[in-house]
């Protein structure tokens, strides 16, 4: 009665068993894209680009053309006078009141710019590829997040798995011990042996699983799903590939934006420096007229020309700001130059672990097959009466370790080789 019951709670203990047959089984591609779009970065370039596309109705707008009203009126101490007479016919002196108003309207509109509209538009949208490509860069950091979880998951449900299957061979031995108990073969003790160790795997099936519960739960508040969805996850398969993976890493893209960048910073420097041509047209009504100095009643004036300003020399500031942006160049390529040194400097851990966990894995292969025969001769010995439960518990227990040491190495290289691919940027 006791071992149905033990059956029970190990069925109850693993709902993932059940579950796997109605659902699909998640991948880490699908983990990496759910984390992806529930991050809050992930609205970001949104923002960016919104942001961009205003400074650049700015930009466009500054080429069109300018209107402005303005008044003005004022008070001072004294006006122009001649030291002299004026002879006939001018007639009376000049006059002049010391109150002064105007009101005019102003416009103006800049003909030719050298280019530095286009070379700031040129600008704003190298900044903003820039800008988004370092979003992709903090992006790409959630992935190894990922695979913590993800492989902790599966490690957790393998070692569930075993320890469920050493569950049910411990019961079925149980059965016939009891069989053996009824014939006269076996002492009761046996019986309640087997049934203490049975216990004591259902304990760890149960602990087992509140913690592959609480990883679940990580990565479904990571992922923005439900936890319920993680309890069938699939064992990434790589492609076998040639060593080492091809640099692909979005650091590198992000260097190479900002390069440009760099670069348009270059063309917006000697846009800066060509001539500007501008027009402009004032008309208005001042008291007194502020064009003819002698017309001291309120009148009408207008005002057009044109204006170009181009500075000549600047002692030597726009060869610095070159000298500048070639510095900053050569940090760039500097900065990619250390990256990569990085990480290739890294491969070597990774590929050495990789090897390791393929030749433990040979080895645990045929330990496993090798324990699970001597179970079988000791659990025949047990039913003769010539073992005791003693001998065929600690060899159950050996049998049990070497298939949890099997399945937590195929785990560890398929995630060693997981993150091995997103280290290189092999995964995107």
């Amino acid at each position: 009665m006791r071992s149905h019951i033990i059956l029970l709670l190990t069925a109850l203990a693993l709902p993932q068993m059940a579950f796997t047959q109605t659902a699909n089984p998640v991948t880490l591609q699908q983990c990496f894209d759910w984390a992806a779009g529930a991050y809050p970065l992930n609205d970001r370039p949104q923002m960016l680009e919104q942001a961009a596309q205003l400074r650049s109705a700015q930009i466009k707008s500054d080429r069109l053309p300018q209107l402005e009203a303005r008044i003005q009126a004022g008070w001072q101490t004294e006006v122009p006078d001649f030291p002299f007479e004026l002879p006939p016919p001018i007639g009376d002196p000049l006059d002049l009141p010391l109150y002064r108003a105007q009101a005019t309207v102003q416009a103006s509109w800049l003909v030719y710019d050298g280019g530095l509209a286009k070379a700031r538009l040129a600008q704003e949208q190298s900044n903003l590829a820039a800008e988004q490509q370092g979003i992709v860069v903090e992006m790409n950091k959630l992935k190894e997040i990922v695979n913590q979880y993800f492989f902790g998951i599966l490690l957790l449900q393998g070692k569930q798995r075993v320890l469920a299957t050493s569950l049910q061979n411990l019961t079925a031995q149980k059965d016939r011990i009891d069989v053996g108990i009824r014939n006269g073969v076996v002492l009761p003790s046996a019986a309640d042996q087997m049934e203490v160790e049975m216990l004591k795997i259902q304990a760890q099936i149960t602990e087992t699983g509140l913690t592959e519960k609480g990883l679940r739960q990580q990565l479904a508040d990571l992922t923005g799903r439900q936890e319920e969805e993680f309890r069938l996850l699939e064992l990434p398969q790589f492609e076998e590939t040639t060593y080492p993976l091809p640099l692909n890493r979005p650091e590198f893209t992000a260097i190479e934006l900002q390069k440009v960048s760099v670069d348009q910073r270059n063309e917006l420097l000697s846009a800066s420096r060509r001539p500007k041509l501008s027009a402009f047209a004032t008309g208005g009504i001042g008291y007194p007229n502020p064009l003819n100095l002698f017309d001291e009643s309120l009148a009408p004036f207008a005002q057009v020309g044109l204006q170009a300003q181009w500075t000549i020399y600047d002692w030597g500031k726009l060869k610095r700001d070159r000298e500048l942006l070639g510095v900053q160049q050569l940090i760039l390529d500097n900065q990619a130059t250390v990256l990569e040194t990085n990480l290739n400097r890294a491969d070597a851990a990774f590929l050495q672990q990789m090897e390791s966990l393929l030749q433990l894995m040979e080895s645990d292969r045929q330990i496993a097959e090798l324990q699970a025969r001597l179970l079988k001769t000791l659990a025949l010995q047990l039913e003769q009466g010539v073992a005791t439960p003693t001998d065929y518990l600690l060899q159950s227990n050996a049998e049990t370790l070497a298939r949890l040491q099997l399945k937590a190495h195929e785990i560890q290289l398929a995630q060693t080789r997981a993150g091995y691919w997103v280290h290189r940027g092999s995964i995107e």
